[in-house]
């Protein structure tokens, strides 16, 4: 049993005086239900309605992560989005590696966590799936060098660059199962010659039980400090 159900099974038993000092020194104000531990972002009744109604398609504060597999493009390995559920946290985003704006920042966010819990030695709570939707070009040897440039570590046993099977895979994954939207851009209509794809941005942070603490995206996708704050919250509360 982890920290947090022991938590909530203890608190049903005690009186609502203590039930309020462990609101307190647990952080105040509880997720949208028992499943998560952050706080609701704000307007959150909005942005559940939006989800409900399907006008906002990636999951958000509450909701279950979607399970499907992917093959880590540097190890070859298949793994399920939810390979870490009963383990470790997660925390996922989708970019295509020859992206200059903001795909590296996405990358990187999750870089600067990792290399906060690998400085404070707790990289065994944590796992990393960016995830590309442009497969044909992001080769291992690709993601491999663009994870190096963002200050990733590759290598490193909880980092899993995920590369779906072809177009159609990268649209299954990135689509139809996670929520992301991407379009691919005719060269002819690109602004820069680099940027193939218009799409969404977005982070995922997955608690150990595999539901959604936050669904980052556009304006409110966080830089690697910001993302930081919710992790580290993430864990204290846990």
């Amino acid at each position: 049993m982890d920290r947090r159900h022991y938590l909530a099974g203890s608190a049903a038993a005690v009186t609502a005086g203590v039930a309020g000092c462990l609101d307190s020194v647990f952080g105040g104000s509880p997720g949208a239900t028992d499943d998560v531990v952050l706080d609701a972002p704000d307007r959150y009744e909005d942005l559940r309605e939006s989800r409900d109604n399907g006008n906002l398609t990636f999951p958000i504060h509450a909701d279950e992560l979607p399970g499907v597999t992917v093959t880590d493009a540097l190890s070859g390995r298949e793994l399920s989005t939810r390979e870490y559920v009963g383990e470790r946290h997660t925390l996922l985003t989708f970019i295509f590696a020859r992206c200059t704006m903001v795909c590296p920042t996405l990358t990187a966010a999750l870089a600067q966590v990792q290399a906060n819990a690998r400085d404070r030695g707790y990289n065994d709570e944590l796992a990393f799936m960016p995830t590309t939707f442009d497969p044909k070009h992001d080769t291992p040897a690709v993601l491999e060098s663009f994870s190096e440039d963002v200050g990733a570590v590759p290598d490193a046993e909880a980092w899993h660059f995920l590369r779906p099977d072809g177009e159609a895979g990268a649209e299954t994954v990135v689509t139809e199962q996670m929520g992301v939207w991407f379009d691919f851009v005719p060269e002819s209509e690109r602004e820069m010659s680099n940027m193939a794809y218009s799409h969404n941005s977005v982070i995922l942070l997955v608690n150990a039980d595999g539901y959604v603490e936050r669904g980052y995206n556009g304006s409110r996708v966080p830089g690697g400090a910001g993302l930081l704050d919710d992790v580290e919250t993430l864990r204290e509360r846990w």
